[in-house]
């Protein structure tokens, strides 16, 4: 037993379902993104539209990394850093175009504005008018922002794209075990029990050790805001592929009031044999059974009519 690492893959066919898929979508993604930020009057607006660009861009890269089968988090990570950068460049390479939209129209601007200003030395260029002319001012003010001051802004925007696409990009992508034998991805059972204990049980040591007898030696935690939560992964072709995943679960209310769960990996994908999958089934099951009656009698209890 041990714990499941990537193999560190990356497959022919998944490059090139990365290529394929990624380059168009930075492509006319940076495009539209531009767009957005010339059009847009308002800064928050701008600013959300950030937010929500490097998202969706971040989530599609993950979700073609997986379809492409890619056991390797470090491309993952080159990947959404290559398909950000070539959208920022287009972004910053189409962004006069859209100002002659603006002003002239369509028409206008295929007549006055060509392909040369993605080029790097037009694009210099550009970069070094705004530098020193601006371009805009905030709230309506009467002096337009440019120098550093228009340079922290563009560090700002940067680090927002990039930040955000490459957490949502390895949030998506996950963590979940490949099985080698049958080249494809596990299928995960979330939740399978939840056992009311703490994440710092010195039985945790022994069930890392592939001892899962040491379950039913976990001390008992009577708090309803925490528990640990047993997931499975399991290859639906085979029997070579099952892991087991224990987070930790606390609950907490924020600052406006709502519930949140924050989790922390008790034991992160330890690989199992098939006879030690069904065991771990069997005692979820007997737990689950025992939560339910515990529960019931509860209500019974509660239902029950007290003397006045």
């Amino acid at each position: 037993m041990g714990l499941y690492r990537h193999s560190g893959r990356v497959p022919i066919t998944g490059l090139i379902l990365c290529s394929l898929l990624l380059t168009p979508l930075a492509i006319f993604g940076g495009a539209a993104y531009s767009a957005a930020m010339v059009f847009l009057p308002f800064i928050k607006l701008k600013w959300l539209i950030s937010l929500l660009f490097a998202a969706a861009a971040g989530f599609i890269v993950g979700k073609v990394c997986l379809a492409g089968k890619v056991r390797n988090r470090g491309f993952v990570i080159l990947a959404t850093v290559s398909t950000m950068g070539l959208a920022y460049y287009v972004s910053w390479g189409v962004q006069r175009f859209w100002l002659v939209v603006g002003e002239l129209g369509f028409e206008g601007a295929i007549d006055n504005v060509g392909l040369a200003d993605l080029l790097p030395l037009s694009l210099a260029a550009w970069v070094t008018w705004l530098f020193e002319n601006g371009l805009w001012s905030m709230r309506g003010g009467a002096d337009t922002i440019k120098g550093w001051p228009l340079v922290a802004l563009w560090g700002i925007e940067a680090a927002t794209l990039f930040v955000t696409s490459w957490t949502l990009a390895l949030g998506t992508y996950g963590f979940r075990p490949f099985c080698e034998a049958c080249e494809r991805w596990t299928t995960l059972d979330v939740g399978i029990a939840e056992l009311p204990v703490d994440v710092d049980d010195p039985a945790w040591a022994e069930v890392r050790d592939g001892r899962f007898e040491a379950l039913r030696h976990l001390k008992i935690n009577p708090a309803e805001d925490r528990h640990a939560r047993i997931d499975l992964a399991t290859c639906p072709e085979c029997e070579t592929s099952d892991h087991v995943l224990i987070s930790g679960v606390v609950y907490a209310v924020d600052k406006e009031g709502n519930l949140t769960a924050n989790e922390t990996p008790i034991i992160e994908y330890l690989h199992m044999t098939r006879e030690k999958t069904n065991e771990l089934r069997e005692f979820a099951a007997e737990l689950n059974e025992a939560v339910e009656l515990m529960r019931a009698d509860e209500e019974a209890l509660s239902e029950e009519p007290t003397d006045e």
